[in-house]
């Protein structure tokens, strides 16, 4: 499992699929029309590659959240308290599984 995970976090993340995803929609005429519009059929074939991306990062660390609160060690998030950080980052935070407590700094 933590071989999965190591591929996982290796692969692009997807607050950078997502900002990929942004940055086409900006500056591709067609697809900004298309996201105006609210019509996908009118995305170009690199909109539709970044809007494929970015929901296959999304399902990832679905799946890999769903596995690491089945775990029974637990799981942690970088920050205590997600909500402080905006609803986007509550779906986006990536869950972490401890390996050890360490009491003191160095």
């Amino acid at each position: 499992m933590r071989e999965r995970m190591r591929k996982v976090s290796s692969q692009t993340s997807l607050p950078d699929e997502l900002a990929r995803l942004y940055n086409h929609l900006k500056s591709c005429k067609q697809c900004g029309a298309a996201f105006k519009a609210v019509d996908a059929s009118e995305l170009c074939y690199a909109g539709r590659w970044h809007t494929l991306k970015a929901a296959h990062g999304y399902a990832s660390l679905f799946r890999l959240r769903r596995k690491v609160h089945s775990r029974p060690g637990g799981c942690v998030y970088a920050c205590p308290d997600l909500t402080k950080h905006g609803e986007a980052y509550v779906l986006t935070a990536p869950a972490l599984i401890v390996t050890g407590v360490q009491e003191t700094l160095l």
